[in-house]
């Protein structure tokens, strides 16, 4: 059949993306599968005008009869992902591109990773989340990272629909949250700070610091002496250590406006920190090594930045040695939230100080305090009736 003949049986139709705009697409019947009886077709996508979808179809009609019908090879999801992994590269820091990476390695690659475009359904896509929501606390942020890239598929014509669109997200009973969980109360927190005589100083130094104004473990550890001005007692929060690409640290400045903040010490911290600034000069001067430039106010045996995570491991040594009730380096977070909001402090006052984006974080946290004090306030009458 000459291609003239084909022109007539053109089955063109248009579509609208998310963008609002127009485009064309076409499906070509090329045969019959022999191994399960079943129509072959083809389809193509994207193209912006009526005109130029007919050349693709007769250009595609001249190459079957020239070659024969050659089937596209069938994208994977890691297909896709390889595809949009170099643009997304370009968008964001290094710090969040590895932690992106880790998402889709460890999650959602593992999961997904081998399924057809064509093919992956909302069923896969919910049974991948079921799975999420056993094994994570944020199988949230997993699930925002899977939205991304089908939603590129579509943008490349890979995809016609983003199947994670359609799924139930399971989300944890407000009691079941271990973040709500996870802190100290200020009888708890007295009895671990007195427990910090007996260590070294730069360590004592760290957690009354860290327990006195809630700062992340990354902001904490990139301190430098020309953060805080040691009379006024004054703390810029500017920056934050994390891990860049094969595992070197590197320094970011906050990722929002809300977390680059300065907030005030109170005298008790100030005087930990101005007798630990001491002991860390004569330290270093003992060992040889020179002070820097913009010193640290927390360094490793090399006067460099200690990794995020030793900060974990100093505080379950102290946790063990003395008894007490397990709680992590967040913990100190919500610590300091609960017990502004025990002083009186406002939402918007506790917000700013922590450098919460959203003030419905902080929300979160003062109504979580405010339903256990209900649930005590229960258990004292009801202890009271019963007694």
């Amino acid at each position: 059949m000459k291609i003239g003949d084909y022109m007539a049986k053109m089955n063109i139709k248009s579509y609208q993306k998310k963008d609002g705009k127009t485009y064309y697409t076409f499906s070509y019947r090329v045969g019959v599968c022999p191994d399960i009886g079943r129509e072959l077709k083809t389809t193509r996508r994207g193209f912006k005008t009526k005109k130029e979808a007919a050349n693709a179809y007769k250009a595609l009609i001249a190459e079957i009869e020239i070659n024969g019908y050659k089937q596209q090879k069938k994208e994977t999801v890691e297909d896709l992902y390889n595809i949009w992994l170099p643009i997304y590269a370009k968008t964001v820091r290094e710090s969040t591109l590895e932690k992106t990476k880790a998402i889709f390695k460890f999650h959602i690659l593992p999961e997904l990773g081998n399924h057809k475009l064509e093919k992956i359904t909302v069923l896969h896509c919910q049974s991948a989340i079921n799975r999420w929501f056993e094994k994570l606390k944020r199988h949230d942020k997993v699930v925002i990272y899977a939205k991304k890239i089908f939603n590129y598929g579509i943008s490349i014509d890979l995809m016609e629909k983003n199947p994670m669109e359609y799924v139930t997200l399971p989300k944890r009973k407000f009691y079941e949250i271990e973040d709500f969980e996870n802190f100290y109360t200020k009888e708890e927190l007295t009895a671990f700070l007195g427990c910090l005589s007996n260590i070294k100083y730069q360590k004592k130094a760290f957690f009354h610091l860290l327990a006195s104004t809630g700062m992340r473990r990354g902001e904490i550890v990139a301190l430098t002496w020309k953060d805080i001005d040691l009379v006024s007692g004054m703390l810029l929060i500017n920056k934050n250590l994390t891990h860049g690409r094969n595992g070197r640290l590197i320094i970011n400045d906050p990722k929002t406006k809300n977390s680059k903040r300065i907030i005030k010490i109170d005298d008790t911290t100030l005087e930990i920190i101005k007798k630990w600034k001491k002991i860390q000069a004569k330290e270093l001067s003992t060992s040889g090594l020179k002070t820097r430039n913009n010193q640290i106010i927390f360094h490793n045996g090399k006067n460099e930045y200690h990794q995020p995570t030793a900060p974990a491991k100093w505080l379950n040594s102290i946790i063990k040695r003395n008894g007490l009730s397990k709680i992590s380096i967040h913990g100190f977070r919500h610590t300091h939230c609960s017990i502004l909001h025990e002083a009186g402090l406002s939402l918007k006052q506790a917000q700013d100080r922590l450098g919460h984006t959203d003030i419905k974080t902080t929300l979160g946290i003062y109504t979580h305090l405010d339903q256990k004090k209900k649930n005590e306030s229960i258990d004292v009458y009801s202890k009271f009736m019963n007694s």
